[in-house]
């Protein structure tokens, strides 16, 4: 259908594959009523992150766009940033792209992470 969204479906398959062979997903209270056609959104927790946040809008048929959000933020003993970065993309291009490095904690230990 569209290289664009096909690399980007790719993406989202490889990062939800990496959070379930390293973490345990989770059921928020209240994110069910997002986990419905068009939209998946899930969580995992691990040793190595505390929370690890997939959401993604497929609305390719309804508005021509495609939308992911990734964060994932480290437990709070752990000095490493939360990560994350979104994307929108239409049919032939990415329309947005927004990437994030944000201090979570104070402490010593930076796990497995890198």
């Amino acid at each position: 259908m569209s290289k664009v969204w096909d690399t980007l479906i790719e993406i989202q398959q490889l990062l939800e594959e990496s959070f379930e062979q390293t973490g345990v997903e989770v059921s928020e209270p209240g994110m069910d009523r997002f986990n419905q056609p068009g939209w998946v959104n899930r969580v995992w927790t691990s040793d190595k992150y505390r929370r690890a946040h997939v959401d993604v809008v497929d609305a390719r048929l309804t508005k021509g766009l495609w939308m992911m959000h990734c964060c994932i933020f480290p437990h709070t003993h752990n000095p490493a940033p939360i990560y994350g970065f979104d994307v929108i993309a239409g049919k032939n291009k990415i329309t947005g792209c927004f990437h994030d490095y944000s201090k979570a904690g104070e402490g010593e230990d930076w796990g497995d992470l890198f």
